[in-house]
């Protein structure tokens, strides 16, 4: 059954670029939660920085004391994370590029995933999904914009996408330049 199309408008944090060759989308991943994971880091590695000053140092390591070593390896792999998950969120872009050979979505500049291309003839379908994850401190939500080809390869195009706007532009797009008419699909975004 085919879907009545919402015009959503740009999302803010996205540009689309229409030409010759097709069609460019790019979102920016730096929103304010950037800033919050920032200081989030910088306090963390600044903690790691002093207890690692203060550290007796290697010629020190004893059997009783080996703990306090090993201890710190597993928040400095935390640190690092971090510090490239921060330094990704300022700087990171996720681009789509939509022909009438190829979809690809890939990250740059900060490598964070791989890049996906995907056939435009074995298109079927595009449509969003609404990913909720639960931790201690509550629920996440995200949104993901998924193509169906023609052998019923269900394939995730882009994930992590923080409104469902982002989304549903997306889908919008790829499916007007490609000429796929919107139909439902059990589980995506209503």
């Amino acid at each position: 059954m085919e879907k009545a199309r919402m015009n959503v408008g740009i999302p803010e944090g996205m540009t689309i670029n229409s030409g010759y060759d097709g069609l460019t989308i790019e979102r920016r991943w730096y929103t304010s939660k950037t800033l919050f994971y920032a200081g989030f880091a910088v306090i963390w590695n600044a903690f790691l920085f002093n207890w690692y000053r203060e550290f007796p140092g290697f010629d020190a390591l004893t059997e009783d004391n080996i703990m306090t070593y090993l201890f710190p390896v597993g928040h400095v792999a935390v640190g690092v994370g971090l510090i490239y998950y921060v330094v990704a969120g300022f700087l990171n872009k996720t681009t789509v590029t939509v022909s009438h050979s190829n979809v690809e979505s890939k990250i740059s500049p900060i490598p964070f995933g791989l890049k996906k291309v995907i056939p435009a003839p074995s298109i079927e379908q595009v449509y969003c999904k609404e990913v909720t994850k639960s931790s201690k401190n509550g629920e996440s939500v995200t949104f993901e914009v998924r193509v169906i080809q023609k052998d019923r390869k269900n394939t995730c195009l882009v994930s992590g996408l923080e409104t469902s706007e982002q989304a549903l532009f997306l889908e919008h797009e790829i499916e007007s330049y490609l000429g796929i008419k919107d139909v439902s699909v059990k589980g995506e975004l209503g």
